[in-house]
């Protein structure tokens, strides 16, 4: 499978989703939210990822890399 670009307009397109997301899961661990953490690390992105969609695979070993061992 061809991995694509995580271009200009598909950011944007992230961005506006990002923004009307209503209730944010918060870490009791760190007090962050599972959200913003995955936005950020969407936005940083060079290509589509699986949290672009905000879908998150707990087997995912780079996505967990991202967060720490409380997290």
């Amino acid at each position: 499978m061809k991995s694509r670009l995580f271009n200009v307009k598909a950011k944007a397109s992230f961005q506006r989703r990002y923004k009307s997301i209503g209730r944010k899961w918060e870490l009791s661990s760190s007090g962050k939210f599972v959200e913003d953490l995955l936005f950020y690390i969407g936005m940083n992105c060079e290509y589509y990822h699986p949290l672009h969609s905000v879908m998150v695979d707990c087997d995912d070993k780079w996505l967990a890399s991202q967060f720490t061992a409380k997290e």
